[in-house]
């Protein structure tokens, strides 16, 4: 294995046996392949313009599942803000949003006739006029004739 760390050029691995050195280099493999992963990860969800890299593993390593009353896991001890970089990923689903309502009256409810059910329920009621018409601009009379 003297072969093999001469080849790649290590100056110390710290390990001595051939089949750890290999074991190391594959560690190692297996965590650069993991961070690219990660990266493009953030990258395509459009989270390294908001936090760094560091910030967003501390982030995914606090993160905690419990099963609380033998119900569904469960994320605790989350923030908001957190919980909207899980949504974000992909690791919590989103919430639903309700459909959007149309401003103003529907379009043709104008036309329809009431149903006689909303006729008989409110009736009619004509208003007494509370003066005479022409009351106002009468002139005074002043008990001369």
């Amino acid at each position: 294995m003297r072969f093999y760390k001469s080849a790649c050029d290590f100056d110390e691995t710290r390990v001595h046996d051939g089949y750890s050195v290999i074991g190391s280099e594959f560690c190692d493999f297996l965590a650069a392949v993991l961070t690219f992963r990660l990266l493009k990860t953030f990258g395509q969800a459009g989270l390294l313009e908001r936090c760094t890299h560091k910030k967003l593993l501390s982030i995914l390593v606090r993160a905690k599942k419990a099963r609380l009353d033998q119900r569904d896991w469960q994320l605790i001890r989350i923030t908001p803000s957190h919980t909207v970089i899980f949504q974000t990923l992909g690791l919590l689903p989103k919430p639903e949003e309700p459909p959007k309502k149309k401003r103003g009256r529907p379009k043709g409810s104008k036309n329809q006739p009431k149903s006689p059910k909303e006729k008989s329920e409110q009736p009619v009621v004509k208003r007494r006029p509370v003066r005479p018409k022409g009351s106002k601009n009468r002139p005074k009379s002043t008990g001369q004739s």
